[in-house]
């Protein structure tokens, strides 16, 4: 790597790395892997549990639905200025204060639930409290893989990213299953919230991290505005950001409604609503894995192609699955499609983005993702599945989201004209 890249890198660990898993020579990138391992697998429990709960409660296929419109709300709002934040102030920082709310988040949660004082509008607010700390935590933390591991290893960091994610989805549903079936719901509150723990002591232990921003003091409006305007005019950015628009509508929501689709399609108790949610996980751990081991020698528009319709072929398989098996398989399919598309284009947006614009561009893409096509999605498929049925409103995604891919890939130039060797 050359000089100019490792001023704010960590230094090298001095023990040999397989190719997949080189990103981890870095001192603090390994620090923050491993925090994030513990952590999201509590964040997967809780989103399991919290899902289980809420249609317990309600028996609302549209609650379900609101709920996640509650998370993505403060997305919406917050989600450009946090961008603006991430490029002026110090990355680390920013993150030990998005985890703190989002460790006291889970501890309300768990003792409302612990307690038997839990109402569905508590889930409204509290949904609403991890939703502002996402929004302000998502810029920081996906630019700042970057800065733990430079340009020659940034894609194979952003694909172990994706990799401990979806490994902590398969581990987190599956535990929250039988933790809720032996404990009740409020044991993977308080969990989630006590892995919250191991993500601040790792970024504490951080030793060679930037301690500041670029040094632009710029107004923020003026700063969000440029990350805007980068957005809509570089070409390539924008058209994978509109693919990402169609990916979290259409394909991604199916996932807002798997407790009303494993109780009332499949006939399945929280054991099985757990191991549905982890076959996703095990696909989408195969996509990391590959982009991870595979680097530059996939071609990045093929990647990209090909996630785009494996997705929409595993929703549809799976509305007509009528056992659990093959809805896993089916599952796991959307997962492996997706990960691959997501991995590899965060990558080029991220690649591509200039080096004091990389928070303000994340945090666009972060409001695609997050934001504004989750809105919309939740609440268009949880309204569907409401009136309809689950089986209804998730064929509709797939075919919309087929259809609306392939009409923007057969007008697009630039996303085929990305190098071989462009991550």
């Amino acid at each position: 790597m050359p000089d100019d890249d490792t001023t704010s890198r960590s230094p090298r660990l001095r023990f040999g790395l397989p190719r997949a898993l080189s990103s981890l020579k870095h001192r603090d990138y390994a620090l923050f892997a491993s925090g994030q391992l513990i952590s999201l697998s509590g964040s997967w429990m809780q989103s399991t549990a919290q899902g289980y709960l809420i249609y317990h409660l309600t028996k609302s296929a549209l609650y379900l639905g609101l709920v996640a419109a509650m998370t993505t709300i403060p997305v919406l709002i917050l989600t450009l200025p946090a961008g603006s934040l991430a490029d002026r102030w110090p990355k680390r920082k920013l993150l030990l204060v998005t985890q703190t709310v989002l460790l006291i988040q889970a501890l309300v949660l768990g003792i409302l639930d612990a307690t038997g004082a839990i109402r569905p509008w508590h889930l409204l607010i509290l949904s609403l409290v991890s939703g502002t700390a996402m929004a302000m935590d998502a810029p920081a933390r996906q630019s700042f893989t970057y800065d733990l591991v430079g340009k020659d290893d940034l894609l194979n960091g952003v694909a172990l990213n994706s990799g401990i994610f979806n490994f902590t989805r398969i581990i987190g549903p599956s535990a929250a299953g039988l933790v809720i079936a032996a404990y009740g719901t409020n044991i993977c509150f308080l969990l989630n919230a006590l892995s919250y723990v191991a993500a601040l002591v790792a970024l504490i232990m951080m030793r060679d991290v930037p301690t500041t921003g670029h040094g632009r003091r710029d107004p923020i409006v003026k700063q969000t505005m440029e990350g805007l305007r980068y957005s809509a005019s570089n070409v390539l950015t924008r058209e994978l950001l509109i693919l990402t628009a169609i990916v979290s509508i259409f394909c991604m929501q199916y996932q807002v409604l798997m407790p009303a689709y494993a109780r009332k399609d499949l006939g399945l108790d929280a054991k099985g609503l757990g191991a549905l949610m982890s076959a996703a996980g095990i696909g989408a751990l195969l996509g990391a894995s590959i982009v991870a081991t595979a680097g530059g020698k996939i071609r990045s528009s093929t990647v990209i192609i090909c996630g785009m319709f494996v997705m929409p072929l595993g929703l549809w398989g799976a509305t007509a699955s009528h056992s659990l098996h093959f809805s896993m398989f089916c599952i796991a399919v959307i997962g492996l499609g997706m990960m691959s598309f997501m991995a590899v284009s965060n990558s080029i947006i991220l690649m591509d983005a200039p080096e004091d614009m990389k928070g303000r561009i994340m945090a666009v893409r972060t409001l695609v993702f997050m934001g504004v096509s989750p809105l919309i999605g939740s609440m268009l498929l949880g309204w569907i599945a409401q009136v309809y049925s689950v089986s209804a409103a998730m064929r509709i995604g797939a075919v919309a989201c087929a259809l609306a891919a392939l009409i923007l890939l057969g007008r697009s130039r630039k996303l085929f004209s990305v190098p071989e060797d462009n991550p």
